[in-house]
């Protein structure tokens, strides 16, 4: 399949793995788990003491990544006729809003429907007046407005950036059309705006900064701002490279070299984060628009760079995690609750002799999932009673005293019956129950 003039492939690679390192996050969160790597893996290169604990825990940050590609992408139209007087005009304002909807609201709106029927009831609420807030919020993505829909939903946690996404729409044709007729007098009000507010009203007298303000609309518009700038720098380096890059040899690797170091100075921040836990949240306020000014450095410097290096983030891989990546990112945070309910990752075991036990425990939920979905199948095509064998004993209580010696959980066979409609609920806790909680004197 031939691919448009204007793709840019190393955007789905950035776009995918910024989602994937939310998601990390969101997992560690859950989990805790630390040192998943052997701090000696680098040891024959000279590296005594190697660790990626900060990809997890400052995967937070790549939100931020996320809305500016977001705004790279939006004014890279504008950007490319104000470099190219001959490219195609931007999308109208009717045509604008109808590619947006189209893209955000039926997924969205499905995913709060499916939370409606099957996990969000009043009684979950203090009061029947929060209940109706929370849901009047997500409808009209409006989440960060309050405390109550943002920290307190009961719905993905996730979903406030779609909040901020859809505010953003909202403003862009009107800020895309100043932006293309002074574009450094923008960016600089959209930058100087941003630390404003974030400075009058997300900053705590303690110190550190409140987790509500410091994610609004407002906050953000720096991170826009300099997704829109990268954009236009973008279209210009690509004409210039076009002209120049044939003629010098030196240009590619110096790009090379560019990238390396943008690519180690995000590193950097990002450790410095690690080591601010006790104020992260101002931190990452703080440092939000140098290190999204980084990413596009990063950005700029990566479509320079050889085909090779490229590839990394242009792959077919990439490009299909990108194309699900929406998707993925509305119910990452559900998926990651459910495997949390069946211990998964087991808490606290950081790793070495935990691992078996949690393989083995994988296998029996990923046994217990191919019979969800089994009986689903059962359940749509016997709809007057299909009846799917599934079922778990416990074997002989000397058996598994000794198998819990060694591994503390359960084991079993895969004898009995699993009913085709209603078992979600009943068999997980079923497998939670059988499946216990590994005990602290297993772990170091």
């Amino acid at each position: 399949m031939k691919q448009r003039s204007d793709y840019i492939g190393i955007l789905n690679g950035i776009r995918a793995y910024s989602i994937l390192i939310v998601a990390g996050f969101h997992s560690w969160q859950q989990s805790w788990l630390q040192n998943l790597f052997p701090s000696n893996l680098l040891q024959f290169m000279g590296v005594r003491n190697f660790s990626l604990n900060w990809v997890p825990r400052t995967g937070y940050m790549f939100v931020d990544v996320m809305l500016l590609i977001s705004g790279f992408c939006l004014f890279l139209p504008y950007a490319r006729q104000m470099t190219d007087p001959l490219a195609p005009e931007p999308d109208n304002l009717r045509t604008f809003f109808k590619k947006r909807a189209a893209r955000i609201l039926p997924s969205y709106y499905l995913c709060l429907l499916l939370y409606l029927i099957f996990w969000v009831r009043p009684s979950d609420y203090a009061n029947i007046k929060q209940y109706l807030q929370d849901i009047f919020a997500h409808l009209t993505f409006t989440q960060t407005f309050w405390p109550e829909s943002y920290i307190g939903t009961k719905f993905p946690t996730a979903l406030w950036t779609l909040g901020v996404e859809m505010q953003f729409y909202l403003v862009f044709p009107l800020l895309a059309r100043v932006f293309r007729r002074f574009p450094l007098v923008c960016w600089a009000v959209l930058s100087v705006l941003a630390q404003v507010y974030i400075v009058l009203f997300a900053h705590l007298p303690q110190g550190n900064a409140e987790s509500l303000r410091i994610n609004q609309f407002p906050a953000f518009l720096g991170v826009y701002g300099n997704g829109m700038l990268c954009a236009l720098f973008f279209c210009r380096l690509r004409i210039w490279r076009e002209r120049e890059w044939k003629q010098n040899r030196v240009l590619p690797l110096a790009a090379l070299m560019l990238l390396l170091f943008s690519g180690a100075a995000i590193v950097c921040m990002l450790n410095d984060g690690l080591s601010r836990a006790a104020i992260i949240q101002r931190w990452q306020v703080d440092y939000r628009f140098l290190f999204s000014a980084m990413v596009c450095v990063f950005i700029l410097f990566l479509d320079a760079a050889p085909k090779g290096v490229q590839w990394l983030f242009s792959n077919r891989i990439a490009a299909f995690l990108s194309a699900v990546s929406y998707n993925f990112y509305i119910w990452h945070s559900t998926v990651l609750l459910k495997l949390k309910a069946w211990h998964i990752p087991l808490p606290g075991c950081p790793g070495g002799r935990c691992r078996v036990a949690a393989i083995r425990r994988r296998r029996a939920v990923a046994l217990c999932l191919a019979g969800e979905v089994h009986g689903a199948v059962l359940g749509v095509c016997a709809p007057f009673g299909g009846v799917f064998h599934l079922s778990y004993r416990k074997t002989d209580s000397k058996a598994a005293a000794q198998k819990e010696e060694n591994h503390p959980y359960i084991e079993t066979d895969r004898r009995g019956v699993f009913h085709a409609f209603g078992g979600l609920s009943s068999y997980s806790v079923r497998v939670t129950e059988n499946y216990s909680v590994l005990p602290s004197s297993f772990c170091p």
